[in-house]
């Protein structure tokens, strides 16, 4: 079985709803998914603030913020 991944930018974000934040790790090679919730727009459109898993907030770039989830393909 497969799994398939589909990752969105949303034009507008849901007060509380659950995002993918998309991470480049060291070098730019790595990438890891965070699970987060939308809290605020940030006065620089570019920006948003979510909070993570364990409530801490954090400003991020919009364009690493992705709606979706994983779909199960048999």
């Amino acid at each position: 079985m497969e799994h398939v991944s589909r990752l969105v930018r949303p034009k507008t974000f849901e007060d509380g709803g659950e995002y993918i934040l998309l991470e480049r790790g060291e070098k730019g090679r790595d990438q890891v998914l965070t699970l987060v919730r939308f809290s605020a727009y940030d006065p620089c459109p570019a920006f948003v603030i979510v909070r993570t898993e364990v409530g801490k907030k954090r400003r991020c770039l919009r364009e690493e913020v992705f709606a979706g989830g994983f779909a199960r393909q048999v």
